[in-house]
């Protein structure tokens, strides 16, 4: 089992708990903090073809620590959302307005 966990980095303490409890049994949680997205969390799509010619793709959520093929997962827990909070507030105001609504 393969459990994706839909929260933001500033999430309280239940998150780890659960993450553990899913791991005593056996499972395995990705925890996909919605606020490091696009900066430090990306999502990679791949098209092409599978081992029998057929035409296949796969999303493949990324961070610095681990890898999740969208494919494995069993379960989502959609918590909490915060897309787009780590875009720079620095950048063009209408560029970082596109890049949120695109998040």
């Amino acid at each position: 089992m393969t459990v994706l966990i839909i929260t933001h980095s500033q999430d309280n303490e239940s998150i780890p708990l659960v993450v553990k409890a899913i791991e005593e049994k056996g499972g395995k949680a990705f925890r996909f903090d919605t606020d490091r997205f696009p900066t430090e969390v990306q999502l990679d799509v791949y098209y092409g073809k599978n081992t029998d010619g057929k035409n296949t793709e796969r999303l493949i959520l990324k961070s610095e620590e681990e890898k999740l093929d969208l494919q494995e997962v069993s379960a989502v827990w959609y918590r909490r959302i915060a897309m787009g909070a780590r875009i720079p507030s620095t950048m063009d105001p209408q560029m970082r307005q596109a890049s949120v609504q695109e998040s």
